[in-house]
């Protein structure tokens, strides 16, 4: 692939294997949520995501026309964030995140109407940012308006790709976000309203019989409207 930069498909077959080895440790650290052996699978996902982050790099060297491979890797480092917000680094989160946030947003606004995958990906990055700006009071602020963003985002892709079942799990996530962040602003009105938002669209999702891995999602989601309650 090096010697000819139009023949990837060697390195693009790696990518995939990468993705999948960061994907199912994901799903394995779901499964056992809020465990050490949890953590040591989010462990894994972080190397596999840094691989396939620095292979989706060297592809688009390779061929810059490809705007696949850049889409890639930002929805690696957008997962990478959420993972280091798992574990409590939330500057890293916010260093992963910034440096490319306004170029993916310029791009979305150049989508076709019918392409929703980078959309998603803006649309988690920008509640990944919120996340990680939770973590310390002083910013508060600016996790309000970053999962804000977030859910105006969610709720267009909801309103234009309603199949979307994990795009519909995430806007429901930071629903519940934002509802704990009004709790903690002392803004209780709101913190209910988003909460009885964010329920809804679980409700809904059970509803039609959503993958083992979409259930664990809305469980993760329900025990973080609790506390928020």
């Amino acid at each position: 692939a090096r010697r000819n930069p139009y023949r990837l498909s060697p390195m693009e077959g790696i990518e995939r294997v990468y993705c999948g080895w960061a994907e199912s440790a994901e799903r394995r650290a779901l499964e056992r949520f809020n465990t050490p052996q949890a953590r040591e699978e989010e462990k894994i996902a972080l190397a596999h995501y840094d691989n396939l982050i620095a292979l989706c790099t060297e592809m688009e060297k390779l061929n810059s026309h490809h705007n696949g491979y850049r889409c890639a890797e930002w929805d690696a480092l957008q997962n990478r964030a959420h993972l280091c917000v798992f574990q409590g680094r939330a500057q890293e989160a916010i260093k992963l995140c910034n440096p490319f946030i306004h170029t993916l947003e310029a791009m979305v606004e150049e989508l076709p109407g019918d392409d929703f995958s980078l959309l998603q990906v803006l649309a988690s990055t920008h509640w990944a940012l919120g996340r990680a700006y939770m973590q310390d009071a002083a910013t508060y602020p600016q996790a309000r308006e970053e999962l804000q963003r977030s859910c105006d985002l969610y709720n267009h892709l909801e309103q234009t790709a309603p199949h979307l079942q994990d795009a519909r799990c995430q806007h429901a996530a930071a629903l519940a976000e934002s509802a704990t962040l009004a709790r903690w602003m002392h803004r209780d009105d709101d913190a209910a309203a988003l909460a009885e938002q964010s329920s809804g669209i679980l409700d809904t999702l059970e509803q039609n019989n959503p993958s083992p891995t979409i259930q664990r999602r809305i469980q993760m989601v329900r025990t973080t409207l609790e506390n928020a309650d």
